[in-house]
């Protein structure tokens, strides 16, 4: 019973690591649309992110 414990714990940590490692993909110029839109950035700022995002 223990051990089966010991690997459930394991295998829910191991899934949790996995998915907190993933990185969302996304055109640079539409995840500085998405900022302009929540944050009010002027067009000179969502450039300024945008670059950011390219590098």
């Amino acid at each position: 019973m223990r051990k089966l414990f010991f690997l459930a714990a394991l295998l829910i940590g191991l899934t949790s690591a996995s998915f907190a490692q993933t990185v969302k993909t996304g055109a640079p110029k539409e995840k500085a649309m998405e900022l302009q839109k929540k944050l009010s950035l002027s067009d000179k700022q969502c450039e300024k992110v945008s670059a950011i995002y390219q590098e």
